[in-house]
């Protein structure tokens, strides 16, 4: 299978998808590249198990292509600037695994689209780096050295407890209870633009802290050699626990938040043959 959007392609090996750029000479980042990411990312069968990432040609990434710069106001800089972050943030959040191959030279966006990958596999041969750091502008797409990882809290734990004890004929009875702690974390990073002089210059939107969290989930039934049966109830407190923030990229203008699942009931009947 191969299905072509612009400079890439999506093919298939088997369980595996790869995503394979291969733009003339550079493979330098344009707003059509990222139509074609999203495209691809579209066309990703459902029933595939891994995702590759790499690129064809004398480099992975030269960067993005500054001629388009030239043309941007500040609005449209902004919009480009989301819509990298946008990309890497998809990318990150796959559910599958994602692994970025790396065969040559990897400057600024090529960069951090293979930091939002599970893995990264170089070549010995292969270097990578954020122009941003030599010009001492902030990347448009990451964070600079020192910066909290997003999302990542500096505590979490979890306590699990069960008991089990003989029910009817050939069935135990269990019940349980697991209560999970997360720390307050720093959202993801993101940046606006503005003119200065005549020039499109990327700045950083504040991130916001993501206050700590509790939860507890709770479950009863019956099992035996073949059967379970389950109740549950998950987030029994309801708490309204904020797992993710993006700005909207104008102080005091707010943003959108994703919280955790809340207080949900259910019952499972399993079976094992």
């Amino acid at each position: 299978m191969t299905i072509r959007h612009g400079d890439l392609r999506l093919e298939r090996d088997g369980d595996v998808a790869e995503i394979v750029w291969a733009a003339p000479t550079l493979n330098l980042f344009t707003p059509e590249v990222a139509d074609a990411y999203d495209a691809v990312l579209d066309d990703l069968p459902n029933d595939v198990r891994a995702l590759m990432v790499r690129a064809e040609g004398k480099v992975f990434c030269a960067g993005v292509q500054a001629q388009q710069f030239t043309t941007m106001d500040a609005a449209a800089g902004t919009a480009f600037s989301r819509r990298l972050l946008g990309l890497i943030h998809r990318i990150e959040r796959l559910p599958l695994p994602t692994i970025a191959v790396v065969h040559a030279l990897n400057l600024t966006i090529g960069f951090e689209l293979t930091l939002a990958c599970d893995f990264i596999w170089a070549a010995a041969e292969a270097n990578m780096g954020l122009v941003e750091a030599r010009v001492g502008i902030t990347p448009a797409a990451g964070g600079t050295n020192g910066d909290p990882l997003p999302y990542a809290p500096k505590w979490s734990t979890s306590l699990d407890g069960s008991y089990t004890w003989r029910a009817a004929g050939d069935f135990d009875a269990f019940a349980g209870a697991t209560w999970s702690y997360s720390g307050a974390r720093i959202s993801d990073f993101s940046a606006s633009t503005t003119v200065v002089g005549g020039a499109l210059v990327f700045l950083t939107d504040p991130r916001a802290e993501l206050p700590s969290y509790n939860t507890v989930n709770l479950r009863a039934g019956l099992e035996d050699a073949r059967w379970t049966f389950e109740l549950y109830i998950r987030n029994a407190g309801d708490t309204r626990g904020i797992t993710a923030y993006a700005s909207q990229g104008t102080p005091g203008s707010g943003g959108s938040i994703g919280l955790i699942q809340p207080r949900t009931l259910g019952a499972t009947a399993t079976v094992r043959f």
